[in-house]
């Protein structure tokens, strides 16, 4: 939940949220400064944390794929060679 924060341009703790923008694989928060005016745009940490969680899971999922499903010679072929 979006929650009053304290503003990096002026320091007042007066960074209220306006908007909520929902996009494909994240989500964002729209804040602006009751004091200065000041605007930014913050994604939550969960987001950030859902991404780099299915960064992983396609890197995982690529990485078997190179090492258990080719039609290249296996790892023990190349043992000879050294």
């Amino acid at each position: 939940m979006a929650q009053i924060r304290k503003c990096g341009k002026c320091g007042e703790p007066k960074l209220v949220p306006l908007t909520h923008e929902m996009q494909p694989y994240n989500s964002s928060y729209g804040y602006k400064c009751e004091s200065c005016g000041h605007e930014v745009d913050l994604v939550p940490m969960g987001s950030i944390g859902s991404q780099m969680g299915m960064s992983l899971v396609l890197v995982v999922f690529i990485a078997i794929f190179i090492l258990v499903y080719n039609d290249y010679p296996q790892w023990d072929t190349y043992l000879y060679i050294i």
